[in-house]
């Protein structure tokens, strides 16, 4: 609950911020200043949070990705093995049946 009350706050102050900023004419380079100073912090939380998880998602595809190419070697392995299996046979048959 805390954690929330903390996440309200701050979006609290940001929308104030922006506000009191189109409101309230202070010069253009102080609000400016100010305005980035708030700002980068929270646009470089936001690419430590955005860009792991970005390369998660990339990795999360590429993992499906391997897992079909699995499967389908898989199924190409079973049906080689048979033919293999048939083909012995068949070898097997013709030399039984020439001795």
């Amino acid at each position: 609950m805390q954690k929330n009350k903390v996440i309200v706050v701050i979006v609290f102050v940001i929308i104030s911020f922006f506000i009191f900023r189109h409101c309230v004419n202070v010069g253009a380079s102080v609000v400016g200043t100010i305005s980035s100073s708030v700002l980068y912090p929270l646009l470089r939380i936001q690419q430590l949070i955005v860009v792991p998880i970005a390369g998660w998602f990339d990795r999360r595809t590429t993992v499906a990705g391997l897992e079909g190419h699995v499967q389908r070697l898989q199924e190409e392995n079973e049906k080689l093995f048979a033919e293999n299996i048939a083909l012995k046979a068949m070898h097997d048959y013709a030399q039984e049946t020439s001795e």
